[in-house]
């Protein structure tokens, strides 16, 4: 996995990288090989030769250019001495140090038009990380986009990056740049914890005081690894169906006027069939206690059932 530059990368800091790299190998540290082996000439050599050939400065530095993603030491040192001051994104790679949580942060500001530009000329990785946490109704509108359009010039891909590192960089204090790891491990842990919690007592099951510390939770997530997260727990371990509706909503990005509504309309629905049922209820005992003929209770009973 290519490194990631500092928020604030010291050219210093790195030629001595590059140093520590050349002393490891003068020292005759073995773990220092599968680094070296980035060089051509080096790349099928046993480490034992490998520690027996020359070694200069300048190959220890395109070494740790290339781990940073960079072609070579001096496209890297390019990039730190012109990157803005105070701004920690010069590069669309930069990107890759945003956790989760911030990268669908960052999405929400994007327009929706210049995401399909977004995903056309970026690493493998990036595109990976951006498009696990984008939206279901984003990711079809995308999808949309490249089955009409054309080719996209590169001058708009440019400019689409540029106004993406733009915005990354407005938003700098408000992003997390932990990374994906951290926000993985979390996810594991608060999903098996959730999941055991409404194994004991289903959301479907549970009264309004027992989901409440359920949504602190939910809560919790969506702050910290973003909606995305909560994909595959929403589908296997939520059974209210107004819970599980609405979340699956949100997190496929729906309008949340839209969210609301829906939700709203469908409660009515819920709310009326349940008043139906109840009265259905108290009729059934009713004609039970008076003697009812069992035909004239089946046609009661439909009478609630239109």
């Amino acid at each position: 996995m290519t490194k990631q530059l500092p928020v604030k990368p010291s050219l210093e800091h790195l030629a001595n990288q590059a140093k520590d790299i050349l002393k490891a190998h003068k020292s005759g540290d073995v773990s220092i090989c599968a680094r070296l082996k980035t060089l051509n000439r080096l790349a099928k050599m046993s480490d034992a030769q490998i520690l027996g050939s020359d070694l200069a400065l300048a190959d220890a530095q395109f070494v740790l250019a290339m781990e940073y993603g960079f072609k070579s030491w001096n496209e890297m040192k390019k990039h730190v001495e012109s990157a803005p001051p105070g701004k920690p994104f010069g590069r669309m790679d930069d990107l890759l140090r945003l956790s989760n949580r911030s990268i669908e942060v960052l999405l929400r500001d994007i327009d929706n038009d210049d995401l399909p530009v977004l995903l056309t000329k970026i690493t493998p990785e990036l595109y990976k990380r951006i498009w696990k946490n984008m939206a279901q109704n984003p990711r079809d509108r995308v999808m949309k986009h490249w089955k009409e359009t054309g080719a996209i010039t590169a001058d708009a891909i440019d400019a689409v990056h540029n106004k993406v590192l733009g915005i990354a960089n407005k938003l700098a204090d408000e992003l997390d740049t932990s990374g994906e790891s951290g926000g993985e491990n979390t996810m594991n842990a608060w999903e098996t914890g959730l999941a055991s919690e409404l194994e004991k007592k289903p959301a479907g099951h549970r009264t309004a005081a027992e989901l409440a510390p359920i949504f602190v939770e939910l809560a919790k997530v969506a702050r910290r690894e973003g909606l995305i997260a909560m994909d595959g727990f929403v589908d296997n371990h939520i059974s209210d169906e107004l819970m599980k509706l609405g979340m699956r909503m949100m997190i496929d990005g729906t309008d949340m006027a839209e969210l609301t509504s829906i939700l709203k309309a469908k409660k009515t629905t819920m709310v009326q069939a349940y008043e139906r049922r109840l009265e259905m209820i108290i009729a059934g005992v009713e004609g039970i206690g008076t003697g009812l003929n069992p035909a004239l209770m089946e046609e009661k009973c439909k009478a609630f059932l239109g």
